[in-house]
């Protein structure tokens, strides 16, 4: 079967999108949204991280895709830039289901990318759809089924040890359908410490009860009981002894174990033409078991419930004659965290030293309109109300009772106009606001030693405007291109104690603006033959951040570079063969809050081909990838304030993968 070319230039103006909760196109979405099609998510790839899908969004920063023990760490327009661990400050949802928890935490180490087909990035403040925690969205959708059943063998290999065995399969049978996507990996990593082991199924039975009646059952599942975390460096051990890990991080055995399952549900049902309901639900349990490199309550062990539910009614018809869309929703979940710390006796458990139960619960209701005022100009609003609830319970009280409560009510509005001069121009607006508790993890880490929430944090705030254009030349030229202003309220900041290194503490540091212009382009030779790029600008600023004696206003946002860029030329053809050939650019970024230390910028290129070739009722594909090719030294992952100057994770030499995918294709 030949490659597909799947890079929708001459459609882009039908790409329906469903990331912002009220079904569009992308060219008349008031909103910079991007689309990530298979062949970045798929094709020819490692499939190892997220991140190997997201290097063409402009705006977005993804890093540390190679410590599976911190996770991938994503930030949309500097939402997400604090977070030590995993994800924060972004939604994720797949197929529609929250993977983020409540209170603003989500960890993709449960995600294969081979069970996906397509992923929706929008880029700035969405709590006006989404709530709390919500400084931009990634959407996944998983892989649909054909009529035919499948079944699909893929191994992949690699340096440093890695391999990586997949199955995927697909039936249909009168009114259900079934897919599943199981793989196993296993990684010795670049540095010392840093091992991988993980096994992942993502599958769903799916139902068309009536043609109006769907029902689709989702389940979940990820076992890592290995994944190893080396630790960051000062920068000369960085620069001379790259491939060591931090001597703590060996002593105290750091890394982590991780089992997670998680069910769902999503029901539709059209009630008549035009008029949808929506049911939702959903249960996730996580386990997971963290060794920090140091001795006073360096080991975690956490056992997490979060459950939700949620109901929608779509209208999409007429008001006042004009076309008109509108969904009204609620929305209820729970999140309850057991977190236990035990001392690190150099790997092994010792005396407990905290215990409690902490609890997370958010109820909301939410509207969405659309309005189509004339041909060319179009009216989204929506607003959000959020009643939120925290709570700890303090197990451990040996040390006194640091039991306590917090509670939030907000309002969140979003307002966007598109004008469409044609589809080779569709210039909009939007204005919106968003609301960031610190997570539960964020307020239990408390720098005064004792159990409870940190008493000093409190919720970050923002307000956005956001001014853009895009649209589609001759059928050649896809581009888009928009400028944004973000005013921060009480930004949320990590930190490092010296009795505590490596473990990661968070303190609200004043007021910031944060300005920048992202600019997305794709170009089309002739069938086949693509180039890809984009820019990012970003100018992110402290107003206001005295911070005892010093004083760090007129300071950049660490974590963050000033200038991102990205270019692409792809290739297809109908024989089968495909390639890419790829350059990432991340300018230099600061470290810490003073802005006296500054990770100098780097280039990634990356090359990947393959080619599939259609025997009768099987496809077989043989790929293969390098990745940094030119052997850049670079850091792929910069922890902020880091205590002793230990800021630098290194990223990986040059590497390549090669292997294989057989695929039947029933009749």
């Amino acid at each position: 079967m030949a490659q597909k070319d799947t890079s929708q230039t001459t459609t882009l103006d039908t790409i329906k999108v469903t990331a912002s909760r009220l079904p569009s196109t992308e060219l008349l979405t008031p909103y910079s949204l991007s689309v990530v099609d298979q062949f970045y998510l798929q094709t020819g790839q490692r499939q190892l991280s997220v991140n190997e899908a997201l290097q063409n969004i402009p705006g977005l920063l993804a890093l540390n895709p190679d410590n599976f023990a911190q996770d991938l760490r994503v930030s949309i327009r500097g939402f997400g830039a604090r977070s030590a661990f995993g994800i924060r400050g972004v939604k994720v949802l797949v197929d529609g289901l929250p993977e983020s928890t409540p209170d603003g935490q989500a960890q993709v180490d449960n995600l294969d990318l081979a069970a996906f087909q397509r992923m929706e990035v929008i880029r700035g403040s969405s709590a006006g759809l989404y709530g709390n925690a919500a400084g931009g969205v990634l959407s996944f959708t998983s892989e649909s089924i054909p009529k035919e059943p499948f079944a699909e063998l893929r191994y992949t290999a690699g340096s440093f040890g890695l391999q990586r065995y997949q199955f995927k399969g697909g039936l249909q049978k009168g009114k259900v359908s079934g897919f599943a996507q199981l793989s196993h990996t296993q990684s010795n990593g670049y540095r010392s410490q840093s091992r991988l082991e993980t096994t992942q199924l993502y599958s769903y039975i799916k139902a068309d009860f009536t043609p109006n009646t769907q029902l689709k059952l989702i389940y979940n599942y990820v076992f890592s009981p290995i994944a190893d975390d080396p630790g960051a460096l000062n920068r000369d051990d960085a620069t001379q002894i790259p491939i060591e890990a931090r001597v703590q991080n060996v002593t105290f055995d750091g890394g982590e174990s991780v089992e997670q399952g998680k069910i769902g549900l999503v029901l539709n049902h059209q009630l008549a033409i035009g008029h949808q309901l929506i049911f939702k639900g959903f249960f996730i349990n996580r386990s997971f078991d963290n060794r920090l490199p140091f001795q006073g309550g360096g080991i975690v062990k956490l056992n997490r419930d979060f459950f939700g539910f949620g109901g929608q009614y779509q209208y999409d018809g007429k008001l006042l004659q004009l076309p008109y869309q509108l969904k009204l929703g609620v929305d209820f979940e729970r999140q309850q965290d057991n977190r236990q710390r035990f001392d690190n006796l150099n790997g092994i458990r010792g005396n407990q030293t905290l215990n409690q139960r902490e609890l997370f619960t958010n109820t909301a209701i939410y509207l969405l309109q659309s309005l189509q005022i004339s041909p060319k100009l179009k009216f989204n609003a929506s607003i959000r109300y959020d009643a939120i609830q925290l709570e700890a319970q303090d197990q451990f009280l040996s040390d006194g009772n640091d039991s306590g409560n917090r509670s939030y009510q907000v309002f969140n509005p979003s307002l966007g106009l598109l004008y469409s001069f044609s589809r080779v121009a569709n210039a909009y607006f939007n204005f919106s606001t968003s609301f960031e508790t610190p997570t539960l993890s964020e307020l239990s880490a408390n720098p005064n030693g004792g159990g409870g929430f940190n008493p000093d944090l409190t919720p970050q705030t923002a307000i956005s405007y956001e001014l853009g254009v895009k649209g589609l030349i001759i059928n050649r030229l896809r581009y888009s291109a928009s400028v944004f202003h973000i005013n921060l309220q009480n930004e949320l900041l990590p930190f490092e104690l010296a009795a505590f290194p490596q473990r990661t503490f968070f303190n609200n540091v004043g007021n910031s603006t944060r300005q920048g212009l992202e600019i997305s382009l794709a170009y089309r030779f002739f069938k086949g033959l693509h180039l890809l790029g984009s820019y990012t600008f970003s100018r992110f600023v402290f107003d206001n951040f005295p911070d005892g004696n010093d004083d760090f206003s007129g300071k950049v946002l660490p974590g963050v570079p000033e200038h991102m860029g990205y270019a692409e030329l792809r290739y297809q053809n109908r024989r089968g063969w495909y390639s890419s050939f790829n350059v990432r650019f991340n300018g230099s970024m600061f470290a810490n809050n003073a802005n006296s230390v500054e990770d100098p910028g780097y280039q990634l290129a990356n090359l990947r081909v393959g080619w599939q070739k259609q025997l009768r009722n099987f496809a077989l594909e043989p790929f293969l990838g390098i990745n940094n090719l030119f052997n850049m030294r670079y850091t792929a992952n910069l922890r902020i304030n880091a205590f002793g100057a230990r800021y630098f994770e290194p990223g990986m030499p040059i590497n390549f993968h090669a292997g294989v995918k057989l695929r039947f294709q029933g009749n």
